[in-house]
């Protein structure tokens, strides 16, 4: 009987780390599932290799064998491909089309975030795969492929770029540039609060690639500190266009439908709060805003045990001063922070141009 499978799923721990031998595979039943234990180990059922099983030939299977003879044992075969079908994240070796995964960075409520190598020309990238959940929703297919190709045309030096959009079996994902250092959330939380000069210059770096996003019509709507990562050169970038409004697509195809609450709360514009698709530039001056009173005080603006407490004092509430916390902060640029993070968006500055003719005199040192 010529009966074809192909090894679909293994997770294999430490103790059962090798593919099974295909001369065993037509043995066994289609589509079933095989738990294999540490009978010297006693080991749980997480000690472990499930497989299951699909109709596809074993000569797809990569093998190394130790002779050209027929029924030679096979000696540390390479991993083949796998094509993944799970909520969970995939392990490091997994094979995605034409990448190979080394770590996750990120889970993300439209999927999960890798780092990961071309395995063509070896170059690190960063995969952004979309959620079996996600999928199950033409609609946001639909958009996730509209979004990504309109996000592949965004070129700039402050902003993350997209490389392509991809797809292997059933996945569909990103290829996003990879960045060799942390985001400023990261940076704030393991080193303290920034110094001045520092925070500003990160900051420049923000405002000009979210000014090259407003030239092209893109409203990033979650500017925040885990959304700026700055390289190991010290130049900042831009991240976590997931929630940006574009310009080329309609309120249903951009993002979620109006009134919807859609960013971060705590960098949050007032009127984004009430309808995200009412954001333009103005809350992202806001939340940049936002972002420079963290990276100097290492905090968010406003406290509060609840969400709705947070939003209402970023409606309501006085805008602290950074030279409350921070001395060392000159009042002319307490003054600019204050004027970025209004709660009118007609009493802010209006572009990010007027954000950076603001900041320039404080940069002396940069």
């Amino acid at each position: 009987m010529n009966t074809d499978f192909i090894i679909h799923k293994i997770c294999v721990s430490s103790l059962f780390n090798q593919w099974l031998s295909p001369p065993n595979l037509p043995l066994l039943p289609n589509a079933v599932t095989i738990l294999f234990h540490d009978a010297f180990h006693r080991s749980s059922p997480r000690t472990c290799c499930q497989i299951s099983l699909r109709n596809i030939s074993l000569r797809s299977l990569p093998t190394t064998h130790n002779g050209d003879q027929p029924g030679s044992s096979m000696t540390n075969p390479p991993a083949p491909p796998i094509e993944p079908q799970t909520s969970q994240p995939f392990p490091p070796g997994t094979v995605i089309g034409r990448f190979t995964i080394h770590k996750l960075l990120n889970e993300t409520g439209m999927g999960v975030v890798y780092q990961a190598t071309h395995n063509n020309t070896g170059r690190a990238v960063v995969l952004k795969v979309m959620s079996p959940e996600a999928l199950q929703d033409p609609e946001s297919l639909d958009r996730f492929q509209r979004e990504a190709q309109a996000k592949a045309c965004l070129d700039h030096p402050n902003i993350v770029t997209t490389l392509d959009v991809d797809q292997a079996g059933d996945l569909h994902f990103l290829v996003k540039q990879y960045v060799d250092g942390d985001d400023l959330w990261t940076t704030v939380k393991n080193g303290g609060p920034l110094e001045v000069d520092t925070a500003l210059r990160y900051m420049m770096h923000a405002a000009l690639g979210l000014g090259y996003l407003h030239k092209e019509g893109v409203v990033h709507r979650d500017v925040k500190p885990s959304n700026l990562i700055v390289g190991s050169n010290g130049v900042v970038k831009i991240l976590g266009l997931g929630l940006a409004r574009l310009p080329d697509a309609s309120a249903e195809l951009s993002q979620e439908n109006a009134g919807s609450l859609l960013g971060t709360i705590d960098f949050m514009a007032p009127e984004q709060a009430l309808d995200a698709n009412d954001a333009d530039q103005r809350a992202d001056i806001y939340s940049l805003g936002c972002t420079f009173y963290c990276l100097l005080t290492g905090q968010a603006m406003y406290g509060g045990d609840s969400k709705m407490k947070r939003i209402a004092a970023h409606r309501s509430e006085p805008i602290p001063s950074l030279r409350a916390v921070r001395s060392d902060v000159p009042e002319e640029l307490d003054a600019v922070f204050q004027k970025m993070v209004a709660k009118d968006r007609q009493d802010r500055y209006q572009s990010m141009s007027e954000v950076l003719a603001a900041i320039a005199p404080f940069g002396a040192s940069w």
